[in-house]
């Protein structure tokens, strides 16, 4: 398990947002209007990069996400919000030692 430089950004308009990472939750915030970030100088990983993001917000509105470890995008997904206002992912990354 190695420590990394880990950044998520999200975009959209959201009423819930549950990011969890490695299964711990990350917590964001908002730094302008729909803009939601957190950096982590030392974050823990076990390869691979345990993904689940659920999400609600207001059907038919775009969301995007970005996660970078080590200043590289590593993981990138949009989209739009289904017929009763819910997004949800769940994927396994690797992250090169």
């Amino acid at each position: 398990m190695a420590k990394h430089k880990l950044e998520v950004t999200l975009k959209g308009e959201f009423t819930t947002v549950d990011v969890t990472l490695e299964g711990i939750e990350i917590p964001l915030r908002e730094i302008k209007d729909n803009v939601y970030h957190r950096l982590y100088s030392h974050f823990e990983i076990l390869n691979p990069l345990d993904i689940f993001v659920k999400l609600k917000g207001w059907t038919g509105q775009d969301w995007s996400i970005l996660i970078k470890v080590d200043d590289q995008e590593k993981f990138k997904e949009k989209g739009t919000f289904d017929s009763k206002g819910f997004a949800k992912i769940s994927e396994q990354v690797q992250i090169q030692e």
